[in-house]
């Protein structure tokens, strides 16, 4: 006989394996940003106009609704990359918007006739078997922490899409199906870096408060993370 908590229990499965599925193809259809050795990144930045072959990829959003079009798109692999998009937006005097998964539903990963630095590139992963904490780069999506980890027996209490930036899911707070249980994706965040406005990298470890206050507070207030 099934019970009704059985039955929510078999539910809720099948459900997160369809998410879970539906994440994997969306993910397949979005190619990762070309490295080849003819486009190189020079000092860890590679900047793309709109005639790139690379650009339409940089730019694609979730919401294909969004039509805005930015006239540069910074996609960066470090810090150091970063840096340089920035002096290059201040240079030009030009908007700036931070782009990972590209999950903004109303497009604040993007802007008309500004630069967007893409930070997709920057997806190294690292977890300390000892102490288990996960070093992840902004780029990371969901789907690649979740298989990173599941196959090391962790887990990051987080959100069902796959495809959404680990960056922008955990500084947005980071929702999912475990909350109850396990709390927040922002409430296990320890330590994050970032460039600020000026290009300067500041470290939570140096600076308590930027650790509390980008733990659910938000996308971009403080500088691009990485």
């Amino acid at each position: 006989m099934q019970t009704r908590r059985s039955f929510l229990r078999t539910s809720l499965g099948a459900t997160t394996a369809i998410l879970a599925d539906v994440s994997s193809i969306v993910a397949n259809e979005r190619p990762a940003i070309s490295r080849s050795p003819s486009d190189p990144f020079i000092d860890g930045v590679k900047f793309l106009t709109s005639d790139a072959p690379d650009y339409a990829t940089a730019r694609k959003v979730y919401n294909a609704g969004i039509l805005t079009q930015p006239k540069l798109i910074a996609c960066c692999t470090s810090e150091t990359g970063v840096q340089h998009a920035l002096e290059r937006a201040k240079a030009e005097n030009w908007p700036v918007a931070v782009k990972a998964g590209g999950h903004s539903f109303e497009g604040f990963c993007l802007n008309d006739d500004g630069l967007v630095v893409n930070v997709s590139p920057m997806r190294q992963m690292q977890l300390d078997a000892k102490s288990g904490i996960l070093t992840a780069g902004a780029g990371c999506r969901l789907e690649e922490v979740n298989r990173f980890l599941l196959a090391r027996g962790r887990y990051l209490p987080a959100g069902s899409c796959g495809t959404v930036g680990l960056a922008g899911l955990t500084l947005g707070g980071g929702y999912g199906m475990f909350a109850r249980k396990w709390g927040l994706t922002c409430d296990h965040l320890r330590r994050v870096k970032m460039v600020d406005g000026t290009g300067t990298i500041r470290d939570s470890n140096e600076e308590s408060d930027l650790l509390w206050s980008s733990r659910g507070g938000g996308n971009g207030h403080f500088g691009i993370v990485t």
